[in-house]
């Protein structure tokens, strides 16, 4: 999972599959995971440098018939923000 400033992740739903999906995103796709291959619903990870850009892909996925079920920003768990503070730790402080 992306675990960096800007993060998105989108569940959406496409009937035409992977290809329009994957055409419709173009260069911002950082992953597409299959979760339901009946439904043709995808949950995509991305990297976004700001709200215009997430707006913007939306509008070309909406443009494309591909339906946007989900939207989800990156939020570091407690633990993750901790570490990114602190580092490893050192073996003498274990």
């Amino acid at each position: 999972p992306l675990a960096q400033q800007g993060a998105v992740i989108l569940e959406v739903q496409c009937s035409e599959g992977i290809a329009m999906t994957t055409e419709a995103l173009g260069n911002d796709a950082a992953s597409i995971v299959l979760l339901s291959e009946t439904e043709r619903v995808y949950r995509v990870e991305l990297s976004l440098p700001d709200q215009l850009s997430l707006d913007r892909l939306i509008d070309r996925l909406r443009n494309q018939q591909i339906s946007i079920l989900a939207v989800e920003r990156f939020r570091p768990s407690l633990e993750q923000v901790f570490m990114s503070f602190v580092g490893s730790v050192p073996p003498h402080l274990r």
